[in-house]
């Protein structure tokens, strides 16, 4: 993972005004710069638009289809 500051020079870059966060569940164990509290703030300090979609566009584990995995490590291990 980048650190924040590096994650939006590479938005800026790239000419990126806006940022979608289609995660269902905004929030990282191990990077909290990437939480999505911090994440809309340090976008907006930048003046990045934060729009979150996640409830709308996110996946959601817990409504998985029967016996289709989480992950390709779950794939893998037949789960």
């Amino acid at each position: 993972n980048h650190p924040i500051g590096r994650f939006i020079e590479l938005f800026n870059a790239a000419g990126i005004e806006l940022i979608v966060d289609v995660r269902s569940v905004p929030y990282s164990r191990f990077a909290s710069q990437f939480n999505r509290a911090a994440l809309e703030k340090s976008l907006s300090s930048a003046r990045i638009g934060y729009c979150y979609m996640g409830d709308l566009l996110g996946g959601r584990p817990e409504g998985r289809a029967k016996g289709v995995p989480l992950s390709w490590e779950e794939a893998s291990a037949g789960g």
